[in-house]
């Protein structure tokens, strides 16, 4: 157990230097993990270091990477059978000196290999794709996540709670790429966003609902297990930042539905009163990405003084656009127009609001 080291980042954790007994070692991590349903990936580097990665859940990307990297391991067999190259490599090494040799092997193994494949690398990356399915557009359709408690007490708390951290992770990329849809149709408001965007704002929400659901019971779940009183803390304030997350994707999709209305309603919005909500909408998008990439993370005042500068810039956008959409309501513009253009308004707002929510519980985390 001293030698599994925690790569609090990504959510790994890695045993390295498994080189002496290292079936026996594979053959206990995967008893000690198989309670939490822990994915492996073994990375051999061509040098003495020995990598065992596990991580839950582990997404489409990392087991391309994973997969795509394991050629890797087969080099030192393949060079046994190229002595011509062997014997090139030791003319090319100005030292008899075995490590310099065995450094050299490496580079121009490397580099031939990068020669050799770099024209084939799309056949490659199809290649991957076709042996790993693409299971992540699937799994925004329905979710799953089942509380299994393990027999080790103290590291299964742990445990649990990076996996309640990876998949509040997950819900803040939900939520992120649906409001991206959702610029798109301020971009271009026309019939392809009903067409190519709605339906699937409507998955997304709805998985995020499923998530939220399924998310607050595990938590509940994790209270129940040995915690300390930090942990037990961070667990209360994620079920509020949870929360947080699944309004924000209601707005998200409520605005959605606002602007496939006033699509289909042909509503007479002035492109000028459009191209003012694209700054606006921006805003709300820069808070976004900003929550996406500190989820999780405690917020130190620099940060926190970040968030509340984007949400007053939020606040007095909002107060503008509002003072412009009732003057064009004195001057006799299109009444249910103006007023769908408010409420698309209010919405934004809106979303800001739950992102500087989520700022403020951030800032709570230890």
């Amino acid at each position: 157990i001293n030698n599994i080291i925690k790569d609090q980042k990504n959510h790994f954790y890695y045993c390295p230097n498994l080189k002496k007994n290292f079936l026996e070692g594979i053959k206990w991590l995967k008893k000690f993990y198989k309670n939490n349903h822990y994915d492996f990936i073994y990375l051999n580097t061509c040098t003495a270091a020995k990598f065992l990665y596990c991580s839950q859940g582990l997404n489409k990307n990392t087991k391309l990477i994973s997969h795509s990297h394991s050629g890797n391991g087969d080099s030192k067999l393949n060079n046994s059978f190229f002595r011509p190259f062997i014997n090139f490599v030791v003319w090319l090494t100005p030292v008899d000196n075995i490590a310099i040799q065995i450094s050299m092997l490496h580079t121009v193994f490397k580099i031939v290999n990068t020669v050799i494949l770099l024209p084939l690398d799309k056949q490659l990356i199809r290649i991957a794709n076709f042996v790993i399915s693409d299971e992540e557009k699937a799994e925004r359709k329905n979710y799953h996540l089942e509380f299994q408690e393990s027999s080790f007490a103290k590291e299964s708390a742990a445990m649990h709670i990076i996996r309640v951290e990876k998949e509040i992770a997950d819900m803040t990329d939900v939520a992120t790429d649906m409001f991206d849809r959702l610029q798109i149709g301020f971009s271009k408001r026309k019939p392809s966003f009903i067409e190519e965007h709605v339906e699937k704002l409507a998955d997304e929400e709805n998985y995020c609902d499923q998530m939220h659901e399924q998310l607050i019971r595990y938590v509940i779940n994790c209270q129940h297990l040995s915690l300390t009183d930090v942990q037990r803390s961070n667990l209360s304030i994620m079920i509020s930042i949870v929360e947080e997350i699944e309004a924000m994707t209601d707005q998200v999709y409520t605005c959605g539905l606002l602007l496939a209305k006033s699509i289909e309603k042909k509503m007479n919005l002035v492109q000028d009163d459009m191209e003012q909500l694209i700054p606006y909408v921006e805003l709300a998008r820069q808070f976004l990405q900003f929550i996406r990439i500190n989820i999780n993370k405690h917020l130190n005042e620099d940060k926190l003084a970040m968030a509340t500068e984007l949400e007053d810039s939020i606040d007095l956008y909002r107060k503008n656009l509002k003072k412009l959409a009732r003057k064009r309501l004195e001057g006799g513009a299109d009444v249910k127009a103006e007023l769908l253009y408010l409420d698309v308004v209010r919405q934004i707002e809106k979303i800001g609001d739950h992102a500087f929510t989520i700022s403020e519980l951030l800032v709570q985390t230890v």
